[in-house]
């Protein structure tokens, strides 16, 4: 009831008849999510579940599971792309692994869907420009095909140790750790903290039992027993599990960290809608620095003078925090303050509550090995309630922290609501420039999300600048 469920599609998934479909039913991370269900006999279908390690806040859709490579194919407006919907893939080994996009020249600026394949031949849909269209020039979709690779006899295959161990630290993305309501630093408006992570799990973690007995209050028998259940599953699976992956991450960044090598690590921070919009921000930037200072301070600071670039060896890790609040989430989480059963401790709440290491990127180097890239202090800025109608400007202050001048080659702007300026496209070495994202709300109504991606001459990777906001 009260959701959608729709783009179904039937295949083999572990030995057995499964049904890949799209819904944004209870449960999904935010707008629609892929979700599978095993079949039985023919007509009786199990219970649903997310396919966690893809779905994302944004639109993940058009599932297609490769039996063949073992890849579950899908779009999404939201992991990294060239803009619009992107075709990517999870490869499957017994869990699914974190999306990679499957480049061009499948994907490009437009939406690029439904990827599937037959034998050698791959078909997928795109608005892309030179589809056959009398309105405009990507006004509809048109169906495209295109051929696959052979596959790699494993005789041919031979092993890289050391980009397995990248690979290996890649398979733990994402993780996600939970926090108690307002934790760091309760009704604080700071955008820092003295707190350490694992002293806010340690914390948490002994509040199970009030956990259980205030969200089975006013119930009885086995509604009560459910309740306590539920919420001892979500300590479980959840926060005792994100401490889990974070551990094991922790132990293969420093290994390759020792190698030399610097990593730009993809931190976002979400909250539960209790408090104000502003104020969410603040906390959820406060909890992205309980993981910093946990990692600064673990094993007597071993990874402190990689965090602060003084490392002999060169290596480096940078953080890049994206704080979106309360902005991204499930809009049926209660807000009312005098409930705290459902606005504090409900599963619904407290899963709202975390912040995820989303993504690893490799910065590559120069001759003089030093790293050639754009970095941004404020990747994300809440504008708060924006009136409909109103265009508003956001500010970004973008930086190269390489000593040679970089060219910014094109601004990939998915959405024609937002347009960009800034000053110059040269930048020299250590260089800051200001960049302005206008943003039209006129056709726009309750919480958005919108971003652009900077594309630099010569690097693949591009910088994402995200505007969120709530219309009124």
């Amino acid at each position: 009831p009260n959701s959608n469920t729709t783009m179904p599609y039937i295949t083999f998934f572990e030995n057995q008849e499964t049904l890949f479909f799209v819904s944004d039913r209870e449960g999904t991370k935010g707008g629609l999510d892929i979700w599978y269900s095993p079949i039985k006999n023919g007509n009786q279908y199990g219970k649903p579940i997310p396919v966690k390690a893809i779905n994302s806040i944004e639109n993940d859709i058009t599932p297609w599971f490769d039996t063949l490579k073992k890849r579950l194919y899908f779009s999404s407006t939201w992991h990294y792309g060239l803009g619009g919907f992107d075709v990517l893939y999870s490869a499957y080994d017994g869990q699914f692994q974190t999306p990679i996009n499957a480049g061009q020249p499948i994907n490009n600026s437009a939406n690029d869907l439904y990827y599937f394949a037959v034998e050698d031949t791959f078909y997928f849909s795109s608005n892309r420009v030179g589809v056959n269209s009398t309105i405009f020039s990507t006004c509809c979709s048109d169906i495209f095909m295109g051929y696959r690779e052979p596959p790699i006899s494993k005789d041919s295959i031979v092993l890289n140790i050391e980009n397995e161990s990248l690979t290996q630290l890649m398979k733990r993305l994402p993780i996600t750790l939970y926090f108690h309501n307002d934790v760091p630093n309760p009704k604080s408006t700071s955008t820092t903290t003295s707190d350490n992570y694992m002293n806010t799990y340690i914390d948490y973690s002994e509040m199970l039992d009030q956990y259980k007995q205030e969200y089975s209050k006013g119930l009885i028998n086995e509604l009560a027993e459910e309740a306590k259940e539920d919420i001892s599953d979500f300590f479980s699976e959840y926060v005792d599990q994100g401490v889990k992956d974070l551990e094991k991450f922790r132990d293969l960044l420093l290994v390759e960290l020792k190698k030399g090598k610097q990593f730009n690590l993809y931190i976002k921070g979400f909250a539960s809608p209790l408090a104000k919009s502003d104020y969410n921000v603040n906390l959820t930037k406060r909890r992205i620095a309980s993981l910093i200072n946990y990692l600064n301070e673990y094993e007597n600071g071993v990874f402190k003078s990689y965090i602060d670039g003084s490392a002999n060896n060169g290596g480096k890790l940078i953080f890049n925090e994206i704080p979106f609040g309360e902005n991204v989430a499930n809009k049926l989480t209660s807000d009312n303050p005098n409930d705290k059963k459902n606005s504090i401790f409900s599963r619904a709440a407290a899963i709202e509550r975390k912040i995820e290491i989303q993504s690893i990127e490799i910065i590559q180097k120069t001759e003089e090995d030093q790293p050639l890239t754009l970095t941004t202090k404020n990747q994300l800025n809440n504008l708060g309630t924006i009136k409909k109608g109103e265009n508003v400007v956001s500010y970004y202050e973008i930086t190269n922290t390489s000593n040679k001048p970089i060219e910014i080659e094109m601004i990939e702007i998915p959405c024609d609501c937002n347009q960009v300026e800034f000053d110059k496209k040269m930048l020299n070495p250590y260089e800051t420039i200001k960049v302005a994202l206008k943003f039209n709300s006129s056709n726009y109504s309750g919480e958005v999300v919108k971003s652009v991606y900077i594309k630099i001459k010569n690097q693949k990777e591009k910088l994402r600048l995200i505007m969120t906001g709530v219309i009124e």
